[in-house]
Order: C-alpha cells, then sequence, then structure tokens
C-alpha cells in the first residue's frame, strides 16, 4: 500500500477499536440482557441457566486470552485479529441456529472465548500506535461501550420480537463478517512501518528506523517466573478482576433488576439507553482525567462510582425512581472508564513492548473474577428472588478495588519513564 498520512492509519485503527468495543459490549455483556428476554420467552429457558453458560464462557475466555496471546507473541497483531473475526461471524450464525439448551450453551461459551481475540488485538495496537496521548484516544475509542448500550440492546430486543431470535442474530453475524473484510485491508500492525512514530511524534527517520528494528527484534524479560513474582501484576489482576465483577453483574441483570421492580420493559430499555449516552461524553472525560491527572490517581476515583451506583441501586423502584436515575448515572459513569482506563493502567505499567505478553497472564485473573459476576447474581436471584443483596456486596468490593489502585505507583516501560521525565 502506498504510504499515507499519519491520520490516515491512525484513524482506521481508531475506527476499528471503536467497533470492536462496539460488539464486544454487544456480544459479551449487554447481550444478555437480549438473551434472557428472548430466550426465555422465546424457548423458556431459565434465568440461571442462561446465567451459567454466559458465566462458563467467561471463565473459559482464559483459553482465548492465553491462546491468542501467545499466537500473536509468535505472529502479529492483525494475523490474529482477521481471522478471529471470521469465527466470530460464523459463530454468531451458529448460535442463531440453536434450538435447544445444549447446542446453544457450546455455541455461546465458544463465542465468548473468541470475542477476546479482536479485543486484545485493537487494545495492542492502539497502544503501538499511541504512548503520550493513549489515555485520550483510549476514551474516543470505548465511546463504542456505552455506544453500543445505548442502541445494540434496544434495537435488538424489538427486533427480535419482530422477527425472531434466529433472522436477528444472522444478520448480525453476517455483519461481523463483513467487518473481518474491512479490518483485513484499514488495520495496520505499528507506526514504525510506515515511517512514523507514536502520536506522529518529531523523531528523525533514523531514530524510527532504529526503533522498528528493536520492536521487530524484541524479545521479551517477562517470562512468567517474574510476572508471578511482580506486585503490580497481583495489583492490576485483583483491581480489576473485581471491577470486571461487579460490572458483569450490574450489567448483564440492568433490564431484568428495572423489571423486578416495577418499571416496565420501554421504560427500563430507555434507561438503558439514556445510561449508554450519558456514558459517550464520559468516555472521554476519563480519558481526558486520565492523560491530565495520571492513570493510577483517576482509577481511584473510578472505583467509587460503583459504590454511588450500587447505593442507587439498592434502592430505586418505580416508586423511587430518583435513585433509579442515579443508578443511571452511575451506569454512565462505569460503562465510560472501565474500557479505556483497565487497557491504559496496564499499559501504564508495562508499556506497549510488553502489553501483550503481560496480558496472557493478567487478564486469565479478570477472567475468573469476571465469570463470578454472572453467577452470582444467578445464585442471589434464584435464593432471595431479588438482586438486593449483590449491590451491598459490590459496595465493599469497589472500596476494596480503590485501596487496590492506591498500591500501583511503578512503571516498567521504558517509554513512558522517559515521558514523565
Amino acid at each position: 500500500m502506498k504510504k499515507m498520512s499519519f491520520s490516515f492509519y491512525s484513524i482506521c485503527i481508531i475506527v476499528a477499536s471503536f467497533v470492536i468495543q462496539y460488539f464486544h459490549v454487544a456480544l459479551a455483556i449487554d447481550g444478555t440482557n437480549v438473551l434472557i428476554v428472548a430466550l426465555e420467552k422465546e424457548y423458556g429457558w431459565t434465568r440461571l441457566a442462561i446465567n451459567s453458560t454466559i458465566s462458563m464462557g467467561a471463565l473459559l475466555s482464559i483459553l482465548g486470552v492465553i491462546g491468542f496471546g501467545t499466537l500473536i507473541m509468535k505472529t502479529s497483531n492483525k494475523k490474529i485479529m482477521v481471522p478471529a473475526a471470521v469465527l466470530i461471524g460464523l459463530n454468531l450464525i451458529w448460535l442463531a441456529m440453536a434450538k435447544n439448551i445444549s447446542t446453544f450453551e457450546i455455541a455461546m461459551i465458544t463465542l465468548q472465548v473468541l470475542l477476546v481475540g479482536p479485543m486484545i488485538t485493537s487494545l495492542a495496537l492502539l497502544s503501538s500506535w499511541f504512548i503520550k496521548r493513549r489515555g485520550l484516544v483510549l476514551g474516543i475509542v470505548t465511546i463504542g461501550a456505552p455506544a453500543s448500550s445505548a442502541t445494540f440492546t434496544p434495537i435488538t430486543t424489538k427486533l427480535i420480537d419482530i422477527y425472531g431470535f434466529g433472522t436477528v442474530y444472522t444478520a448480525i453475524g453476517i455483519i461481523y463478517l463483513f467487518f473481518s473484510l474491512l479490518i483485513m485491508f484499514f488495520v495496520f500492525e505499528k507506526p514504525e512501518d510506515f515511517g512514523y512514530a507514536p502520536d506522529n511524534a518529531d523523531i528523525s527517520p533514523e531514530k524510527i528506523a532504529k526503533a522498528k528494528e528493536e520492536l521487530d527484534s524484541y524479545v521479551t524479560t517477562w517470562t512468567f517466573a517474574r510476572v508471578m513474582k511482580t506486585k503490580e501484576v497481583w495489583l492490576l489482576i485483583f483491581s480489576w478482576g473485581l471491577i470486571f465483577f461487579m460490572m458483569t453483574g450490574i450489567m448483564s441483570q440492568l433490564i431484568p433488576r428495572f423489571l423486578d421492580v416495577g418499571i416496565p420493559l420501554d421504560q427500563a430499555l430507555g434507561l438503558m439507553s439514556l445510561a449508554a449516552i450519558a456514558g459517550m461524553p464520559m468516555s472521554y472525560v476519563w480519558g481526558w482525567l486520565d492523560d491530565k491527572f495520571g492513570t493510577p490517581k483517576t482509577c481511584i476515583l473510578f472505583s467509587f462510582a460503583y459504590v454511588f451506583g450500587s447505593i442507587c441501586f439498592i434502592f430505586g423502584s418505580a416508586e423511587n425512581m430518583i435513585f433509579a436515575f442515579g443508578g443511571i448515572l452511575a451506569v454512565a459513569l462505569t460503562t465510560g472508564g472501565m474500557p479505556n482506563l483497565q487497557p491504559s493502567l496496564q499499559a501504564w505499567v508495562f508499556g506497549r513492548k510488553d502489553f501483550i505478553n503481560t496480558n496472557r497472564y493478567i487478564n486469565v485473573g479478570h477472567m475468573i473474577l469476571r465469570s463470578f459476576g454472572f453467577t452470582v447474581m444467578g445464585i442471589i436471584y434464584s435464593r432471595y428472588g431479588t438482586y438486593t443483596p449483590a449491590y451491598y456486596i459490590f459496595i465493599g468490593v469497589a472500596i476494596v478495588t480503590a485501596i487496590l489502585f492506591s498500591m500501583i505507583k511503578t512503571t516498567y516501560d521504558p517509554e513512558r519513564i522517559a515521558l514523565m521525565k
């Protein structure tokens, strides 16, 4: 391909990553709301059965993290991103054909594992193209997450009511297959391949060529043993793992929770869309805070959004709509910040050279803790007939995450250390 401007390459990466964020949230997290309502109505499957399947898929996503991470290190991000996207499209069509719980379980678990591929490769690409402006760029890219919440669940729910689950999810699979073709031609590995430095920094061609040579021949010093002995690794695992635990618990049951406290379906969908729309500018705001005050400090502030949200969900109902709207504000804050702050903090600690390698191990912990979010909500609902006890648990968990974030003080990224001087 003829050399284009830095803006062209970076915009392609940003747009592709935005779409990946959109579909990841839609299919792995918020889509649970669609599945519960649609499959409970269409096939009579229970909430516990559906949540348990999704929880198992989230847990087995560990295989995707380790597998995709290892393959990326042996090949490249793009060589993994494209085939993973193709398989996701085909898997969605398979999921749409599920007529019994066993087929649904296999297809859903496979989908959860495959979705890891495009997500980690897009984050790695962004870490390669942006260093100084990483927080702001991630803030823009991750607007895809609240945008998904604003549009996917309400639109898909309506379409399923009209055309049925199978038809709608087949169409989504075809759309994803088309997207895989686009990223094949418009996704690029690193700026040095085209004679640019990250952030389009004003660096001499000689230094850029040297950086490219170092990146192409780089061999990580972060062995499994070293990773396991590093304090920051465990802080990253438990801090963001607990955030994912709360996030999946809240977002996967948002519509069912509103229905259970007397809020009609149309109003519940409207509230979810409102939260997602409000979350879009919050992605940018969190990115700005990230670059302005530093990622660890911003993550501490982020934790308290879950304290606020949990309190609101405890008291929110059709009779207490002020608290329901407070919960929606908290959802906007958390969906706006979670997708960009998590990879930003990991990149802050390890840098772009070791992002994928360390991500293999850190994300295993995240996936394990995240998977419990679905299960805990399902168990609590089955036992108590309400999700309220879970929100009390989340208050304590959020305070713990703030403490863990405050303990992250060291960066091992030479490029970032140079920028911090």
